[in-house]
């Protein structure tokens, strides 16, 4: 081989070494991201399960209100209906 040949191959053997060097600082800065957006995902699914559990309670005490709406509902036309009957034995009398 001449001596042109060993330069060329050293320079591109240089190259070669600043392209892998450029790509491990890459995949360090990929790795990084990486992991911080698995970090933001798990906080989201945190917050997601926190939110679905709160819209059961939710859920849960709608369901208890309506209960009481009808359940009051209820009482309030009976005495009203008790009041009726009242009122005709007091005109009866």
């Amino acid at each position: 081989m001449h001596l042109e040949s060993f330069d060329q191959l050293e320079e591109r053997v240089n190259k070669a070494v600043k392209l892998v060097g450029k790509l491990r600082e890459e995949n360090k800065e990929l790795a990084a991201t990486n992991q911080e957006l698995q970090a933001k995902i798990q906080e989201f699914q945190n917050a997601y399960k926190k939110l679905q559990e709160e819209h059961q309670q939710l859920k849960q005490e709608e369901k208890k209100s309506k209960q009481f709406e009808d359940k009051q509902t209820e009482i309030t036309t009976k005495v009203q209906q008790m009041l009726q009957k009242l009122d005709i034995i007091d005109t009866g009398i």
